[in-house]
């Protein structure tokens, strides 16, 4: 079946959104991805650029609204409406109250008739009492067993119940447990124990819906300890987006930047929460983003592990990365194209640079203090001219880096070269193996027949080189003597 526009249909004639009173909330199939309700022509935009769908029209949606147990489907006008109504309340309730009182219309009759039309064609049937497998009419129901109250529910069975419901959300919600809090907060039905033990089982995405429902669940899901696997941030041209852990994707608009950066920073910022990846991609607006997230990261030490920023410049590096805990990152990641030395200076000045494990850097120019980057465990230069400069450097700093193990420098003249074939001179990789050799073995400790520099007695430096994709590539790896 093909719709209009020539494409593959949704599984119904229109295309479902599920609306809270502040999201839309995608309804495909393996989709969690959800937008701020107010915010023209995002939904139309997600489905045209993610699902494939063209000349998206407002008749193709067909919108709906669920409290958690029942769900039904509104018409535009009704959304427009509570929109406007300044004084609404919840977006299920109101659309509810807003029935109850409008006055039937002629349409509303004619369809009533037509529908009490169809029911008399399916009449409905009523079993009896089943009692000791014998139906009973005069079944007694004070002699059932006692129903248990909830609170008599063990929390482990709480915690299965509940995963249970998480697994057939039938109305795809991204937050399955929201009916809990419904219980927990009108109903006072749960204690706050086990509420406390249930958010400890949420993911990012839960725990930022849950932060929402109330100040009280903000404080309990703010004080627990958390650990998350990676934050992605993109500012790019057109939108600017948060990916979590646990696939969510927020969605803003490019002029909504600010509203972007403070959703990211109200969680990052979180004291209790430890990230293990931190991604920031700076595709546009680089220097408001900069001066915003430093505005609001200023009096926070965030814990993250391994931090990755990709921008053409290091401008972002230098003012983000402080706003780090020293002794908590181990990994730095920068990709750019411009490397101002006076910016570089100020980067390896910081604790962050001095404490962290790994290093990758996208270049270096001519004259980077390459002596400063052996203090890491392991560190790769994508791109760099290896000279005869820095091999000295590289050799006479290996006596004196007891925390180095590794590292791969990736020689950037090597790029335009071409495949040599088996059997071929490579004339590029001779040189650089012959500069290796006239470098290292004016220190009596390198042997240029296994190119292997000896640092003491139970460790040495294997030294190798090589081509791969046309680039020179060299390799200083410690292994420890037999």
């Amino acid at each position: 079946m093909q719709h209009q526009y020539g494409i593959p249909t949704p599984k119904s004639e229109y295309i479902r959104i599920r609306i809270t009173d502040e999201n839309y909330y995608c309804n495909e199939e393996n989709c969690d991805e959800f937008f701020i309700l107010g915010e023209k022509g995002e939904i139309q935009d997600h489905y045209e650029l993610v699902h494939g769908w063209k000349n998206i029209q407002l008749s193709d949606f067909t919108f709906f609204v669920t409290n958690g147990k029942q769900e039904t489907e509104i018409t535009h006008a009704e959304l427009l409406e509570w929109v406007k109504d300044k004084a609404r309340g919840g977006i299920f309730e109101s659309i509810q109250k807003q029935r109850q009182d409008r006055k039937p219309t002629k349409d509303d009759i004619q369809e009533m008739k037509k529908l009490s039309k169809e029911m008399k064609k399916t009449p409905c049937t009523y079993p009896t009492t089943k009692a000791n497998e014998n139906y009973d009419l005069n079944h007694d129901k004070n002699s059932d067993p006692k129903t248990r109250g909830f609170l008599e529910i063990p929390i482990d069975v709480v915690e299965k119940i509940i995963g249970k419901l998480g697994l057939v959300d039938r109305f795809g919600d991204c937050f399955p447990y929201r009916w809990v809090w419904e219980l927990f907060w009108v109903w006072e039905l749960l204690s706050v124990d086990v509420v406390d033990h249930i958010l400890k089982n949420l993911g990012l995405v839960d725990k930022l819906s849950t932060r929402q429902v109330c100040r009280e669940l903000r404080a309990l899901v703010d004080k627990q300890i958390s650990s998350f696997q990676y934050v992605y941030l993109y500012i790019r041209p057109g939108t600017c987006s948060i990916r979590i852990q646990s696939g969510g994707i927020l969605y803003y608009k490019e002029d909504n930047l600010k509203k972007t950066l403070k959703n990211f920073s109200t969680f990052i910022t979180n004291p209790n929460w430890k990230f293990e990846n931190l991604s920031i991609n700076f595709f546009k607006n680089t220097d408001e983003a900069v001066l915003l997230l430093d505005s609001m990261l200023a009096n926070y030490q965030i814990h993250v592990k391994n931090i990755t920023i990709y921008e053409p410049t290091l401008k972002p590096m230098v003012t983000l990365l402080p706003r780090l805990q020293p002794n908590v990152l181990e990994s730095i990641d920068f990709e750019f194209e411009e490397n101002k030395q006076d910016l570089m200076k100020k980067i390896m000045k910081m604790d962050q640079w001095k404490n962290a494990k790994k290093l990758n850097l996208t270049n270096i120019t001519h004259g980077f203090t390459i002596e400063n980057m052996f203090h890491f465990k392991e560190f790769r230069i994508e791109e760099m001219n290896i000279t005869d400069e820095y091999l000295v450097k590289i050799r006479d700093i290996l006596f004196k880096s007891p925390t180095f193990e590794f590292c791969s420098l990736w020689g950037s003249s090597g790029g335009d070269h071409p495949e040599v074939d088996d059997g071929e001179v490579d004339e590029e990789l001779d040189e650089l193996e012959q500069s290796v050799n006239k470098v290292m073995k004016q220190h009596a400790a390198y042997d240029a027949s296994t190119k292997q520099y000896r640092v003491s007695k139970d460790y040495y430096f294997q030294i190798d080189l090589g081509r791969f994709m046309g680039f020179l590539n060299l390799v200083i790896l410690k292994e420890k003597s037999n």
